[in-house]
């Protein structure tokens, strides 16, 4: 289905992130700026539920990093009306080297 979007252009919010990767390669987000979570963007900690573009971006290798996470709200006509959608991802990414 073709959509057109409506309104203003597109807007991308940036947040500055800690994320932890554990031993299997799970990804979880430890703290966000401005928060993910007050506006319901992700809903729980789990990186591989709530980013959803260019998921091979996610870390694999164990460990903790900063990185930013863009946010890309936009709003399409459908059939139906208008539809309202996000799409997330990671952006510099950078491990932390933690000191023994």
């Amino acid at each position: 289905m073709e959509f057109q979007y409506i309104g203003d252009k597109p807007k991308y919010n940036y947040h500055d992130c800690l994320i932890a990767i554990d031993e299997r390669g799970d990804g979880f987000l430890i703290k966000s700026e401005p928060s993910l979570y007050e506006n319901d963007i992700f809903d729980g900690n789990s990186l591989q539920d709530n980013i959803n573009k260019n998921i091979d971006t996610i870390p694999k290798e164990c460990g903790i990093y900063k990185c930013k996470v863009v946010v890309h709200s936009y709003s399409y006509w459908t059939d139906y009306g208008t539809e309202y959608d996000t799409d997330s991802w990671l952006e510099s990414i950078e491990k932390i080297e933690l000191i023994k």
